[in-house]
């Protein structure tokens, strides 16, 4: 785009239409920058997953605060957020910071993918030793052949909707590298008769 806009003059409105193209461009190499530095992170945290204690924090304020940073977006489209938990803590043992962006992933993945004016659940609980993530929306369902594939990296199963959403199929591979660095598991079910539950399991910290 700005090498096309210096083959030749052009008008003050075609040269702020090129530079505003060349800022969206600039936008989304950043984003796809900071994805795969999360996931490199991810990766580096899964191999020295031993090598040190990890703060004990409630998985409860991580799914707060990512839940207050995708609201604006979730506003915009309509659809609203619900989060259930149980009133006592559910510890586990990691970095605040990673659990926030797990949770921001499955969240924004969900609105994205959701219906309209849609709500989109979020439920924490404890399940005997483990501690339990559920993000459910109620769009189109996963597709089964799509399952197996859907937290690969770059892996975009309904490409029409990913360019809608301009995503780069990292947000679930990135989920699930912070997810498995800490000992957990995720995984995906297509909901009957539509939508999405997309679920976390962490080991319990007493």
């Amino acid at each position: 785009t700005l090498q096309s806009l210096l083959q030749e003059p052009r008008s003050s409105e075609a040269y702020c239409s090129g530079i505003s193209d060349a800022l969206s461009d600039l936008a989304r190499l950043e984003i796809l920058l900071h994805s795969m530095l999360r996931l490199a992170r991810a990766d580096q945290q899964g191999e020295n997953s031993g090598a040190a204690q990890r703060s004990r924090i409630d998985v409860v304020g991580t799914c707060e605060a990512a839940i207050a940073r995708l609201s604006p977006l979730a506003a915009s489209r309509g659809a609203t957020i619900s989060f259930n938990a149980p009133s006592e803590p559910l510890h586990v043992r990691a970095e605040p910071e990673d659990l926030e962006i797990v949770w921001a992933n499955l969240i924004e993945n969900a609105i994205r993918h959701g219906r309209p004016d849609s709500e989109i659940q979020v439920i924490a609980d404890r399940r005997n030793c483990s501690v339990t993530v559920a993000v459910l929306d109620n769009g189109n369902g996963i597709p089964p052949a799509d399952i197996p594939r859907m937290f690969d990296r770059f892996y975009r199963g309904d490409q029409s909707r990913s360019r809608e959403s301009g995503g780069y199929g990292l947000g679930l591979a990135i989920a699930k590298a912070f997810v498995e660095g800490y000992g957990g598991s995720i995984s995906a079910t297509s909901l009957a008769p539509r939508g999405t539950r997309i679920g976390v399991e962490l080991p319990f910290s007493d």
